[in-house]
């Protein structure tokens, strides 16, 4: 067997008006902690959540020997959940969601009461604004949230709560999560910080942040 192949895989999930572009630097430093990196790419407003799950699904079987875990930024994070609830895969992995709304997105829901989810969040527009089922899955789930207040809170009003400008923190805290740690960084910043990839790998490595 190859080094190669015995690598554990990262599957990578952008956000909401992303694309894989924006996980870049993520990935790299994951790639540098020894990950195979796989960034996925979709349209997260116009396409729908079965297409987005194919796409795992060929990821995940392209993948070596070792674990396959998923990491996923905002949207990306309640895709992985609900990706994981829905096809069930037999691979073994952590998950790592960085400033994903599980327990839906007040933002999201102030869109959805002035009539404009439709358009602004397409076929994401039911995952950001409904709660996910508490986690009882099998995959050790570990989330981190911001506390810097720089996102769409500033356009869409403040949600009056420690936050990372777009989610709040209490919105992260879907039960039976089993770690979770707050950052000072906003929500895009989650994908550039030093300090949240360091958390991730240490998640993906031990099942645990600290």
């Amino acid at each position: 067997m190859s080094a190669q192949s015995a690598r554990d895989t990262v599957i990578l999930l952008h956000g909401i008006w992303m694309r894989a572009a924006v996980t870049r630097q993520l990935a790299t430093r994951l790639t540098t902690a020894g990950f195979d990196v796989r960034r996925i790419d979709y349209s997260s407003v116009f396409g729908p959540f079965d297409q987005h799950f194919e796409r795992i699904d060929a990821q995940m079987r392209g993948a070596g020997s070792g674990k396959v875990h998923l990491v996923g930024h905002s949207l990306g994070g309640v895709l992985a959940m609900q990706y994981l609830r829905q096809r069930q895969p037999q691979s073994s992995g952590r998950v790592v969601c960085l400033g994903s709304p599980l327990l839906g997105s007040r933002l999201a829901q102030r869109l959805q009461r002035a009539g404009l989810a439709k358009l602004s969040l397409g076929h994401a527009r039911e995952a950001l604004t409904q709660a996910l089922p508490d986690w009882d899955g099998s995959r050790e789930v570990g989330v981190i949230a911001g506390t810097l207040a720089l996102g769409l809170g500033l356009i869409l009003g403040p949600l009056g709560e420690d936050c990372d400008g777009t989610v709040a923190v209490s919105e992260t805290r879907l039960p039976g999560i089993h770690d979770h740690l707050s950052l000072r960084v906003s929500h895009t910043g989650l994908l550039y910080s030093a300090r949240a990839a360091d958390a991730t790998v240490r998640f993906l490595r031990e099942g645990r942040f600290t």
